[in-house]
């Protein structure tokens, strides 16, 4: 086995494909203390001088791993749930910080998907993470395998919070995905068209994040020819689902 997966590694169980298996994956004693969020572990770990960057077999580095775990469920307010939770959100943010201020490398790439930290973030819902990876260093603009930046992908589930925060660390609002070019505002006009319910305020104010931040970066009316293009094309998206799904 090569060192780049570590040397102690869980074998193929019959049948069963190397996604199923999940958590236990995370062999590494390092990575076991960042899927876990150990922060103790991690640190005297990383002080003895345990590589950061040796690999999981899904190709996902120690950061990877603290981001795929990240507690993301919104429990009632003034709950104990509530309280449990919060309390392991600061675990994961502690274990963050600890692998930023012990050089990790913030853009590494997930193998396969080519997904960094920041875009896992946003698969993952962990608006905290952004903001850390951000003030670290993170490149805000990496693009992955199907040519999205995180922004394209928190404009696409309209998540407000998310995009504010990555706008602020200087989300460039202008870039397309490849092939289709279409921009983070374009993106978010098709989800809110394609919605099968009853469009909500956050949705809304998801459109005026966006306006108002292209129009800083791009100027005011070329950022409004960018929308109407957009809104063009959110139409014609909804238009075609609700075809097939009339047929």
């Amino acid at each position: 086995m090569s060192n780049k997966y570590g040397r102690h590694f869980l074998p193929r169980i019959g049948d069963t494909p190397a996604e199923d298996l999940w958590k236990g994956l995370s062999t590494l004693p390092l990575h076991l203390a960042a899927t876990y969020r150990r922060a103790a572990s991690l640190q005297s770990l990383l002080t003895a001088g345990e590589d950061p960057e040796i690999r999981d077999q899904l190709g996902r580095t120690t950061l990877h791993l603290v981001i795929a775990s990240w507690p993301s469920i919104s429990p009632k307010p003034g709950s104990r749930f509530q309280a449990a939770v919060s309390g392991e959100r600061r675990g994961a943010e502690t274990c963050l910080r600890l692998l930023c201020e012990h050089g990790v490398n913030l853009n590494a790439e997930v193998e396969g998907s080519q997904q960094t930290a920041l875009h896992l973030s946003v698969r993952y819902t962990a608006l905290s993470a952004v903001h850390i990876l951000s003030c670290c260093g993170a490149d805000v603009n990496a693009v992955e395998s199907s040519g999205m930046t995180a922004l394209h992908m928190a404009a696409g589930i309209l998540h407000k919070d998310i995009m504010v925060s990555l706008i602020k660390e200087g989300a460039d609002l202008s870039m397309g995905v490849k092939p289709s070019g279409n921009t983070a505002l374009h993106l978010a006009v098709v989800a809110m068209a394609l919605k099968a319910f009853k469009t909500l305020q956050d949705d809304i104010s998801c459109i005026s994040e966006l306006l108002e931040g292209g129009r800083g970066q791009r100027g005011e009316q070329r950022w409004d020819d960018t929308f109407t293009r957009g809104v063009q094309h959110g139409k014609h998206r909804a238009g075609g689902a609700a075809a097939q799904v009339r047929s």
